[in-house]
């Protein structure tokens, strides 16, 4: 029978591990620190911890801000999914669901005959509400998460790159700070929009990389996995393959372990090196990951490191060759199965 007790420990478990203490603070600083009307963009692989990254920031900005007595609203937080029926993105759906975060009481009503109504409603008449709305709940911070969908808008990347000068002038009408919050495809859209070229400040919340210092941080991270459940020897003698399934990413990691566990306790067994490699994930998603990530670390480093006064400015895109090897297939330290990591107890 399943562990219920095991599973929810290990699901409650919240990793401050370093790289996201350190975009947390980067990011809080800038968030002090910049002007109404300016973006900072987040960025990461999937399951990196942005989300949790941005409900951290929410909790820091808010303190104890009580919005059933103020009515006010220092941080909204909405996300950008394509939930049209053909699968596309809707900028009048989004606008309305943001009108719904904002609380705006055009959306109070759930009658249907009231939501048939509203539908007919142009999108520039939704578009005014919200201007409106922003100042009204006296938003500060305006996040949009998985802003990554918006490449779904239906209208090519110029389509995208619309959407996405549109949320600016958004900031700047209302007077919010912007923080667009998304994977690492984002980056294709943010680097080719006019008004955002130049005018954004860049956070990149990545993953570990295969140097030493790294593992050393990945490996004190499956220790803290290993206390909670008591399993710490499996998991550190298995640490090369713990990496090479997450692509160090540590979003990856907690949900494969999870089901690793999961499936042992069902088995009425300790995790082994078996059970791990039965719950990873398919090759077919880890090659795509792959790809989608060193893609995405690539634009990054053709990013320019000086910052002018309207923020960070971006490099015209490198005419880099295609690499001719795999996805993380090149030379590096090699830490063998079984070997402990200097400093380090199983």
């Amino acid at each position: 029978m399943i562990n219920i007790e095991l599973i929810q420990r290990i699901s409650a478990l919240k990793i401050l591990h370093r790289n996201w203490l350190e975009a947390l603070n980067q990011v809080y600083a800038l968030l002090l620190t910049i002007s109404p009307g300016e973006v900072i963009c987040i960025t990461g692989p999937s399951r990196a911890g942005k989300t949790r990254l941005i409900d951290e920031l929410q909790k820091l900005i808010e303190g104890d801000n009580d919005y059933s007595k103020t009515g006010l609203l220092p941080v909204v937080k909405t996300e950008a999914v394509n939930c049209s029926t053909n699968g596309s993105f809707s900028t009048k759906s989004f606008t309305k669901r943001l009108l719904r975060d904002i609380k705006h009481p055009m959306h109070g009503n759930e009658d249907f005959a009231s939501i048939a109504k509203q539908d007919r409603l142009s999108e520039d008449v939704y578009r005014q509400a919200l201007e409106i709305a922003l100042k009204a709940r006296g938003v500060k911070y305006l996040f949009i998460d998985e802003a990554q969908h918006a490449r779904y808008v239906g209208k090519g990347s110029q389509g995208a790159y619309a959407v996405m000068d549109s949320w600016k002038c958004l900031a700047q009408v209302s007077g919010v700070v912007l923080i667009i919050v998304g994977a690492y495809p984002i980056l294709d859209i943010l680097r080719n929009s006019p008004h955002m070229i130049g005018r954004k400040y860049q956070v990149s919340l990545g993953r570990y990389q295969l140097n030493r210092e790294d593992l050393i941080e990945f490996t004190a991270i499956l220790n803290q996995y290993g206390e909670v459940s008591g399993q710490s020897k499996i998991l550190l003698k298995n640490i090369v393959l713990l990496y090479k399934g997450s692509l160090g990413c540590i979003g990856l990691v907690r949900a494969w372990l999870l089901r690793a566990f999961a499936l042992a306790s069902i088995r009425n067994t300790q995790l082994t090196k078996e059970i791990l490699l039965e719950t990873q994930q398919t090759l077919d998603d880890l090659s795509s990951m792959a790809e989608e990530i060193q893609h995405g670390e690539m634009l990054l480093e053709t990013m320019d490191d000086e910052v002018s006064k309207e923020g960070v400015s971006v490099s015209p895109p490198s005419k880099k060759s295609k690499p001719k090897s795999k996805p993380f297939q090149r030379k590096a330290e090699r830490i063998e199965d079984g070997v402990r990591l200097k400093g380090k107890k199983k």
